[in-house]
């Protein structure tokens, strides 16, 4: 004779509740392998989407844009394409930048420019083929919410600086979507990485970052000016 619970499917009464208590059986145990492979999944599948930077953006589609500069003022030479000019004007204020900080000697100064602009352009060229990566160069701005902005970060080895060799660089863009076929870049900056402190490094990206919404938001104002391409 078998006792309480000995049979599988067998009823067990709780000496305290006197309720029965059926124990799991097969179909019980599958279900909760089921359902914790169900959430395995979609926490997999979210993990993957975050890492893919939000598709969203435009530059990362294999289509050509439009890339337009609304930040800064620079200058155009004539028949001069945006993206070059973009990167002529921000090689030498990263130049000017890392000589402020002691990182770069006069002597090295032309050819770090130099080498930053070739390096800005070609992003830049592949931003407008829509050929960057998700996840690993275009990620979603969080600070802007539901405003449409990407975040672009380019890496770089940097043998003309001193000290600090690896060079950070971070581009921030808006695809307004009554603009559907242009990306507008809004600032740029060198990511200042010296303190080694990451509550003051992401402090000071947070207000360049705002500067760039802060110029979403008056372009938005306005209703998007067309820019020359």
């Amino acid at each position: 004779m078998h006792g309480v619970g000995d049979v599988a499917g067998a009823e067990t009464v709780n000496a305290v509740s006197g309720y029965a208590i059926m124990p799991p059986s097969v179909n019980t145990v599958d279900g909760v392998c089921f359902a914790f492979c169900v959430k395995l999944a979609k926490f997999v599948m979210k993990r993957k989407m975050g890492m893919m930077g939000n598709i969203g953006c435009r530059c990362v589609r294999g289509k050509a844009v439009k890339y337009c500069w609304a930040g800064e003022d620079i200058q155009r030479m004539q028949g001069e394409r945006v993206e070059r000019a973009v990167a002529r004007w921000f090689a030498l204020v990263a130049a000017n930048q890392e000589f402020a900080w002691g990182l770069l000697d006069l002597k090295r100064f032309d050819k770090y420019k130099d080498r930053t602009e070739a390096f800005i352009e070609e992003k830049l060229e592949r931003a407008a083929d829509g050929r960057l990566l998700p996840g690993t160069e275009v990620v979603p701005i969080g600070r802007a919410g539901k405003r449409p902005m990407y975040e672009f970060r380019w890496h770089r080895d940097e043998r003309q600086l001193k000290g600090v060799k690896r060079e950070q660089l971070r581009h921030y863009d808006a695809e307004p979507w009554q603009m559907p076929d242009c990306v507008f870049g809004m600032h740029m900056h060198l990511k200042d990485v010296r303190s080694g402190d990451d509550d003051l490094i992401a402090a000071g990206q947070d207000e360049e970052i705002d500067k760039a919404i802060s110029l979403y938001e008056q372009l938005e104002s306005s209703g998007w000016a067309t820019f020359e391409d």
